[in-house]
């Protein structure tokens, strides 16, 4: 039988104050009440002054970390965007996003659902995405499912600069090649670089990104992770750059990852099957 596993991605709002003037206890636990309460009202209250980040119980299977994530070594797998990486945790990723976002960074939670023999079962929800859009800098991280903690597999960067205040084409190419050993062969192009199985690297200079997965037959059987990088030139001054887009991703293993939820959900669906005792009445 085939097995199904689909992604519903839910966003976490975090709380806001009904009136930034609520400074009096009442004027709190009202505010409380109403489940939205202010940084002063906290304080009044005695309460704590982070937000709360824990998602909410659904019923769902709590699945078990079991695998240790583990970056690949060469120059894809210890690349950084700002500071992220590859296996990060979700608290350090926060502190970094933080100090670049001018503020948190919007979390959304996902849960994970799977049918097997018949029975549906989903997941706790759980920590999915960070992200921030600020001055046109967009940084969003994605985290693995909780069989291997929250640590990052993949981390998306899209900036856009105004025409009179944008990067010349040949500083930026400079830059991309010490920092990621990115080759731009000119302006308005892209290049992709793949951490292959064996631990090597291959280029591909002005090549479509062709993201490795199992149904990719050109590097899927190889390729586990990727940089990508595309830029845009500036319209009527193709010296300059416009737009830039950085990905990094671990691809291979949030195969593995994804694996290991599906074996997790289909064993807990098979031990309740196993103990079912329900007889048709006739």
């Amino acid at each position: 039988m085939m097995k199904k596993i689909f992604f519903i991605f839910t966003a976490l709002t975090l709380a806001q104050p009904v009136t930034a003037s609520a400074q009096t206890m009442v004027q709190c636990m009202m505010a409380r009440n109403q489940g939205m309460i202010s940084p002063a009202c906290n304080k009044i209250l005695g309460l704590s002054t982070e937000p709360a980040k824990v998602p909410e119980d659904n019923g769902g299977l709590h699945l078990k970390q079991v695998i240790n994530y583990k970056a690949p070594s060469n120059s894809v797998g210890q690349a950084s965007i700002l500071g992220l990486t590859l296996g990060m945790s979700l608290e350090d990723a926060r502190k970094i996003m933080t100090a670049h976002c001018e503020g948190e960074p919007h979390q959304s939670n996902t849960f994970l659902t799977v049918v097997h023999k018949g029975v549906q079962v989903k997941t706790q929800f759980f920590p999915m995405q960070l992200g921030c859009l600020i001055k046109g800098d967009g940084l969003r991280v994605t985290f693995s499912p909780p069989v291997s903690g929250n640590v990052i597999t993949k981390i998306e960067r899209t900036v856009s600069y105004p025409a009179d205040a944008s990067p010349s084409f040949t500083g930026l190419k400079a830059d991309l090649a010490e920092k990621y050993n990115i080759h731009l062969m000119k302006n308005d192009t892209q290049d992709i670089i793949y951490s292959l199985e064996d631990g090597s690297i291959s280029e591909r200079p002005e090549g479509s990104l062709l993201v490795p997965t199992r149904k990719n037959p050109d590097y899927a059987p190889t390729a586990q992770a990727y940089i990508f990088v595309n830029i845009r030139g500036v319209s009527g001054n193709p010296e300059n750059v416009s737009y830039m887009e950085i990905f990094l991703e671990d691809t291979g293993a949030e195969n593995r990852l994804n694996d290991e939820v599906i074996k997790q959900m289909n064993a807990f669906v098979d031990d309740k099957l196993s103990t079912n005792t329900v007889k048709a009445t006739l």
